[in-house]
């Protein structure tokens, strides 16, 4: 967000200059003109100027608007990807959970099949394993 408002702050700062800029231009030409042909020409160059200068704030505003959907965008994906994440990591902390009392099972059941083992050995004089 940090980024766009500098955007914009380097718009605004810009449209400004090109105000003062058309002011200084507007000073100057009523200054320099002699007759009303020239004052004609340079009032229609002005205004041409001030066509050109109004389509490109217009576009410039446009291109604020766009980069602050973008931004909406990529705020409600990232926090899409961040539930995902946080759910992932859910499922395998129950897996390590699953495995380690499963491994827990497997030890116990190999404690008694050795019990047993022993005691067929004792009785029969073999073991089950053989």
């Amino acid at each position: 967000m940090f980024n766009n408002r500098k955007y914009i702050n380097q718009l605004k700062a810009e449209n400004e200059k090109l105000k003062r800029k058309k002011e200084e231009y507007e000073d100057e030409t009523i200054k320099s003109m002699n007759s009303k042909d020239s004052y004609k020409n340079a009032n229609i160059k002005l205004m041409n100027e001030i066509g050109k200068l109004k389509k490109d704030i217009e576009n410039k505003e446009n291109s604020v608007c766009n980069v602050l959907d973008a931004n909406k965008e990529l705020s409600l994906s990232n926090n899409y990807l961040e539930n995902k994440i946080k759910l992932l990591e859910q499922v395998i902390k129950q897996r390590e959970e699953n495995e380690c009392r499963l491994n827990q099972q497997v030890v116990k059941y190999k404690g008694m099949l050795d019990k047993i083992d022993n005691y067929t050995r004792m009785l029969e004089g073999r073991g089950i394993n053989e």
